[in-house]
């Protein structure tokens, strides 16, 4: 079925990548602006030379927070996105037209 000129598959995708945007790349910005302020660089290469302290601090944000990024979009897609995927699916042009 296309509903407006659009496909089921390119409105579920398009419902994805507006959850991508919205909620994705802003943490990633945030994230990456943290990551150079707190422990100078972008991306920590040599975790061996770090004191016990610092390398819980930098093993959990350099590897733990974006796993929960991914985690977290995981759960918004499926949240926001399958309930719209399960109405566009099932829909049909006569009921379209029928409830306008």
């Amino acid at each position: 079925m296309i509903a407006c000129g659009v496909s089921k598959e390119k409105l579920i995708a398009m419902g994805i990548m507006e959850s991508a945007i919205l909620v994705l790349l802003p943490e990633i910005i945030v994230w990456l602006y943290k990551q150079n302020k707190y422990l100078g660089t972008i991306w920590v290469a040599d975790f061996e030379s770090l004191d016990i302290g610092s390398y819980c601090c930098t093993v959990a944000h350099s590897l733990l927070i974006p796993g929960l990024f991914l985690l977290q979009f995981i759960v918004i897609v499926v949240v926001a996105e399958m309930i719209p995927v399960g109405l566009i699916m099932n829909m049909e042009i006569r009921k379209t037209i029928e409830n306008s």
